[in-house]
């Protein structure tokens, strides 16, 4: 995960700097830098909040 948002930065820096719009540093792969790691963090969260219900319920 931290590999990732480390890559969506790099890949915002080229694109602002370098002006670099090749569809390999921006486009989907950016959208999965970004996305991956998001969507990681809420089914986490999502885990961790039904854990808890469910250790109240016993």
């Amino acid at each position: 995960m931290i590999f990732l948002v480390g890559a969506a930065i790099e890949h915002v820096y080229n694109f602002v700097v370098n002006n670099d719009i090749q569809p390999g540093n921006v486009g989907t792969i950016l959208l999965a830098d970004v996305g991956v790691p998001v969507v990681a963090l809420i089914l986490i969260l999502a885990s961790r909040r039904l854990d808890k219900k469910a250790s109240a319920l016993r």
